[in-house]
């Protein structure tokens, strides 16, 4: 039987956690970048599911310190927030018919571009 398993330090399931963070940085820009000018659907795809994956990933090492948490834990709140604020303002406007918001990507973009925005916000403010 081998003993020699190699283990998973504390430090590199953060390093996971932030490479995630910039996976789903460059793949939201490049969702974004759909709305300016059209994408081939094939980087679209690869964009959403990139996007799965590296969440995936950072939920599973969430709980590696009280930074790594700190950090989970304001951006999840901040894409929260802007979920529910997206559905009162739609509700409002629905009432005024003016603007069409039938597009599904929208809100999803914004929360998850107002989560890596909370992010890089306290990752630049520290650990404190």
């Amino acid at each position: 039987m081998n003993t020699n398993k190699p283990a998973i330090s504390k430090k590199s399931g953060a390093d996971r956690f932030f490479v995630s963070h910039l996976v789903i940085g460059a793949s939201v820009a490049l969702l974004w970048l759909g709305y300016i000018w059209p994408l081939p659907d094939f980087l679209s795809g690869l964009a959403a599911g990139l996007i799965v994956s590296a969440a995936i990933i950072m939920f599973i090492h969430r709980n590696r310190d009280e930074y790594t948490l700190a950090i989970w834990h304001a951006g999840t709140a901040a894409g929260f927030a802007t979920t529910v604020f997206w559905l009162a303002f739609n509700a409002l406007l629905s009432a005024l018919d003016t603007f069409d918001f039938s597009d599904a990507r929208l809100p999803a973009l914004l929360s998850v571009t107002a989560y890596l925005a909370t992010v890089t916000i306290k990752m630049i403010g520290g650990r404190h």
